[in-house]
């Protein structure tokens, strides 16, 4: 799957991705959050896009990622696990 279909899924949404801004309007909606998501839940597996070689979905991330929302939903996130990590001893 990793080597295969990730690759895959990877060049399309570059292929898809502005040069700046969101996927679809001036403002995030629920595509960017549905593609944002995915990469969030991959990053916790250790996966990061390569910005060499996927510079616009990089910089997609990058700018979803700094969302006010995305932040909020990553702090509550980090607490989760850190709560889960804290209580698996």
């Amino acid at each position: 799957l990793l080597d295969h279909r990730l690759p895959e899924a990877v060049a399309y949404i570059e292929s898809v991705c502005p040069q700046s801004g969101y996927l679809v309007g001036e403002s995030l909606t629920i595509a960017d959050l549905a593609v944002t998501t995915c990469f969030i839940q991959a990053g916790y597996g250790g996966y990061e896009v390569d910005g060499e070689q996927y510079p616009k979905l990089r910089s997609y991330l990058d700018g979803a990622y700094g969302s006010e929302l995305v932040q909020k939903r990553r702090e509550v996130e980090a607490n989760v696990i850190a709560a889960m990590a804290g209580g698996a001893g």
